[in-house]
């Protein structure tokens, strides 16, 4: 090859590069530095700003079911023969009780679901002992003394039913949450816990710590960076890149994988593992997470594996 010839070529790979076509020979020239641990930083604190909502899995109850059973009576507030039923405060229970409201079973017996029997044995929620008491108006009639005037006759007298019971009351383990679909449960509606020392006096109240539960929840946490793209510059002068990125919770209890509450038939699914596809920009001051994951371009994204 002459001199000529060369300086013609050195010239013709110049041009390309000034007309963008060279860009893959520039960008390993450039030297992007990928850090994957501040990609997962940037992820994980995308959750800590949204809360909850953002990074997470949930369990909830299909349309028309719930996650709780209640096997002991509806409390009936006027019932048309004077009685109601009303949970007495007993050692361990009362207006300063708190937690999630899971159903109710009567003393001994045993979780009627098997997704309850679960979280019992796990200790997620546990049994807090209460009793039912009814009320019964008995039944009187008027009649005359020998002297004529009115007597009431007790046909048959007041009387003081009580059964013991259980409600199953649970807190959030570290690193889940509840949902829930009410904040508070008022008298006379479904699950019916009311509180009154006196059973003469249908003025009960639900404790105010008790909440209706209506679905389970834990975050993802994202832990390993598996693949990432090509660095891609643009003629603003930024960058983009692509990584796939797992993401597990951040506390895995062996009671999520249980059969009975992994089986258990809700909406949603015990996700332990997923990956995510996100893309990143630096504009100049550092890489930032894009607010919406990446789902553009699939088939010609080029993804190469990061070393653990």
């Amino acid at each position: 090859m002459n001199r000529a010839l060369l300086s013609g070529s050195i010239a013709a790979f110049a041009l390309l590069g000034i007309l963008g076509l060279g860009r893959p020979i520039m960008r390993r020239l450039h030297g992007d530095a990928i850090d994957p641990k501040m990609f997962l930083a940037l992820v994980n604190a995308e959750h800590d700003a949204q809360g909850q909502s953002a990074s997470s899995a949930c369990l909830r109850p299909l349309y028309g079911q719930s996650f709780f059973k209640a096997t002991m009576p509806a409390t009936v507030l006027g019932d048309p023969r004077g009685s109601w039923l009303l949970v007495s405060p007993v050692p361990g229970y009362g207006m300063n009780t708190k937690g999630y409201f899971f159903g109710t079973l009567q003393r001994g017996q045993p979780a009627p679901l098997p997704f309850l029997a679960a979280m019992l044995d796990a200790g997620v929620i546990h049994r807090v002992p209460a009793r039912w008491l009814r009320f019964i108006i008995g039944a009187t009639e008027q009649v005359r003394s020998p002297d004529g005037s009115p007597v009431t006759r007790v046909i048959v007298p007041d009387r003081l039913d009580q059964m013991q019971g259980d409600i199953l009351i649970g807190t959030p383990p570290p690193g889940f949450i509840y949902l829930t679909a009410a904040m508070e449960l008022a008298p006379g509606h479904f699950p019916d816990v009311i509180t009154g020392p006196d059973p003469h006096d249908a003025r009960g109240k639900t404790p105010p710590g008790i909440r209706y539960m209506d679905g389970l929840c834990w975050r993802l946490h994202a832990d390993r960076v598996l693949e990432v793209s090509d660095v891609n510059h643009q003629a603003t002068g930024t960058r983009w890149i692509v990584a796939a990125i797992r993401r597990r919770p951040a506390i895995l209890p062996a009671w999520l994988t249980d059969p009975r509450i992994a089986g258990a038939g809700y909406a949603g699914q015990v996700l332990t593992t997923d990956v995510v596809l996100r893309s990143f920009h630096d504009y100049g001051a550092g890489w930032v997470l894009d607010p919406a994951p990446y789902l553009n371009d699939l088939a010609n994204l080029q993804m190469h594996s990061v070393t653990p």
